[in-house]
């Protein structure tokens, strides 16, 4: 899991790399207006009991408040309080539980 909480931490990333350029964009049109950070999950934290400290829960029970998937990614974002958000970027890969796959589509805002 990598966590992002300011600019600078986008430099634990390739410069170029897909999940990169996602969270360049996360992060100037979402994270930077609230107080909040987002989160990479790699295929080793599906599994956690608790994904964060905000989020006591496995990522399958997240409550997510939406979900977008676009370029390989789901992004979904949950609101631990009116002015505290956590962004996710998960990658749509194989290696996805389909607990977890379900719960993201179920949320997954059609435009």
């Amino acid at each position: 899991m990598f966590i992002f909480k300011h600019p600078k931490d986008l430099r634990q990333l390739p410069w170029g790399s897909p999940a990169r350029l996602r969270l360049e964009g996360i992060w100037h049109h979402s994270i930077q207006s609230q107080s909040g950070y987002a989160v990479l999950i790699e295929a080793t934290d599906i599994y956690l009991e608790e994904i964060l400290p905000e989020l006591p829960c496995p990522l399958a029970d997240v409550p997510w408040e939406g979900v977008t998937l676009e370029l390989g990614f789901f992004h979904g974002i949950v609101l631990t309080n009116n002015s505290f958000g956590i962004d996710f970027l998960i990658p749509d890969a194989d290696w996805l539980p389909e607990t977890l796959r379900a719960s993201l589509e179920q949320h997954l805002s059609r435009n």
